[in-house]
């Protein structure tokens, strides 16, 4: 049944898909560069301490 209904509204169904893995890519590429750029700084060098 859901392989049906994806194949009937494919046209409608693939931009939405798409719009998500970009979006979902865009939020893990920013949080890997935030999150890279304060091990970097020493903001958070991992379990509460920083480099000193």
């Amino acid at each position: 049944m859901i392989v049906a209904l994806l194949v009937v509204f494919w046209a409608v169904i693939w931009p939405y898909l798409v719009g998500a893995l970009v979006f979902g890519g865009a939020v893990v590429g920013g949080w890997w560069m935030w999150r890279t750029d304060r091990l970097i700084k020493g903001g958070d060098g991992g379990g509460g301490r920083t480099r000193q």
